[in-house]
């Protein structure tokens, strides 16, 4: 092709003109993040190993023509990327209460403790500095709202199974509560009788105990919104039952009316929201319902941005706590057809592991259980795969070789990865590096390899807040294990 001089003057004067703009949106966008953020919305996808993120945009792809809110942030070089060590005082495979209590105290805690070090030193939660600032607390989950990850950012605990004791916490520290775990607030389900949802009540809390009052949730109140004991129902069950849709919110509701009670705050919010059941998905080696429950926590996140980008002035920071089972689709071929056959079979399920475990209580014959699969996941069991979850569901063990996966949810996690093609490595946490994303005023904080106690300081240098916790080592934390373990001294 002939040299055109011409063109490339133009070419050259349009670039000459274009860097000056270019260079000015991008100072625009770094000093829009580096504005203090007034609300900080930290989104947590509970248990989420990576893998999980690729197939829910797959599906998402496949479903609704779109990414995901979070593949499409991770697309965008304007937005923070980063990963979290999440180990724990006493291990390199975190629990969620390590987790959630290392970001809410900026120290390590050995596993199954809520800011409480293994001295029985208490920590001081994130929660409570953000009230003493006066500025606004809101947690959301779908499973217990006493449960370790929302307990993390506003109580303490020696222990997270202590419900009652962490709830009790709760009382005006958080303004926004929504989630289930209703148990430890009645008083028929309190070992020591309290009417705690009546406190609440006489405190001026707006007590909810079905979707539909959510929508008369006014601008500023205080609100407690729980719908049921224990976790609430996993995405792919709710949507399939009139009954659980018209009492139970999803995740983006929830989300949508605790930013609609919290935004008036005058000195700003924290929100944490939680979707809990991605990790209880993972544990049971639920493919299906996995996806679902990711998707859904990807549309809480879409309601959290669409808020963050309408006023400007928002932090999002959306991670996961830990890894768990470590899913992931497998290049398949065979009688049971390729990969994508094998996914969409995924896609179509209608009921999650656990909804059949219940169906199948009881009789778990191999003939039942060949029909509950037939029905929910249109797949037909050999006889032998059948008669090896039935074994499972009633109490065999040697069923597979991997002893961590020798019980129910592990037998029929690998029975269908031959169907739904997604395989798992186990049903249990794993020490992955989490994965992070942050879009908005201080998200520069974000980037980069972070120790899960730096996120803490993080978040309290954003918010204005001066204060550092007391730490343990990894020594002090085993000596007191073992004069635990000989009586010597008693965990309070």
């Amino acid at each position: 092709m002939p040299f055109d001089r011409r063109g490339l003057f133009r070419s050259l004067t349009l670039a000459g003109l274009g860097l000056p703009l270019l260079r000015r949106r991008a100072s625009a966008q770094s000093a829009r993040s580096r504005r203090p953020p007034k609300n900080i919305i930290f989104l947590v996808s509970d248990g989420m190993s990576a893998g999980v993120l690729a197939l829910a945009e797959i599906a998402s792809q496949r479903e609704f023509r779109r990414s995901t809110h979070w593949a499409a942030l991770l697309r965008d070089p304007h937005v923070a990327r980063g990963m979290w060590d999440q180990a724990s005082l006493n291990s390199p495979v975190t629990d969620s209460a390590a987790a959630s209590s290392a970001w809410g105290s900026g120290s390590r805690v050995q596993n199954g403790a809520l800011n409480v070090l293994p001295d029985g030193r208490r920590l001081t939660p994130i929660g409570q500095l953000v009230k003493e600032k006066g500025m606004r607390l809101g947690l959301v989950t779908t499973t217990a709202i006493w449960d370790a990850t929302p307990a993390g950012f506003a109580a303490a605990a020696p222990a997270r199974g202590l419900r009652e004791g962490i709830a009790d916490q709760f009382l005006n520290r958080v303004d926004v509560l929504m989630g289930g775990g209703r148990e430890a607030f009645l008083a028929h389900r309190r070992q020591d009788q309290r009417d705690l949802w009546k406190e609440f009540e006489q405190s001026g809390y707006r007590a909810i105990l079905d979707k539909t009052a959510l929508i008369a949730i006014r601008p500023g109140e205080r609100t407690i919104a729980l719908f049921q004991e224990g976790s609430l129902p996993y995405s792919i069950d709710h949507g399939r039952d009139a009954a659980l849709l018209s009492q139970i919110p999803t995740l983006a509701d929830m989300t949508a009316a605790a930013l609609r009670a919290l935004e008036p705050s005058p000195k700003g919010f924290l929100l944490q929201v939680e979707g809990a059941r991605i990790d209880h998905a993972a544990h049971a080696n639920d493919a299906a319902t996995l996806v679902r429950e990711q998707l859904a926590f990807d549309a809480a996140l879409g309601v959290a941005l669409e808020f963050a980008r309408r006023r400007g002035d928002t932090l999002v920071v959306i991670a996961t706590d830990h890894g768990n089972s470590n899913p992931g689709l497998n290049s398949m071929s065979g009688p049971h057809g390729d990969t994508n056959r094998c996914f969409n079979r995924a896609l179509q399920a209608s009921a999650s592991f656990e909804s059949l475990a219940r169906q199948l209580a009881a009789r778990a014959s191999p003939s039942n259980v060949t029909e509950a699969i037939r029905q929910s996941h249109g797949v037909e069991l050999p006889a032998e795969a059948a008669q090896a979850i039935a074994d499972s569901l009633s109490g065999k063990k040697g069923i597979v070789l991997h002893s961590q996966q020798d019980s129910p949810p592990g037998v029929m996690g690998q029975v269908m990865a031959n169907y739904l093609g997604v395989g798992f490595c186990g049903t249990s946490h794993t020490a992955d590096w989490a994965t992070a994303t942050a879009f908005g005023p201080g998200q520069e904080e974000f980037e980069g390899l972070l120790r899960n106690t730096d996120v803490f300081v993080k978040l309290t240098k954003l918010l204005g807040i001066r204060f550092q916790n007391p730490t343990a080592n990894e020594t002090e934390s085993a000596m007191e294990r073992e004069l635990v373990s000989h009586g010597i001294r008693e965990l309070v």
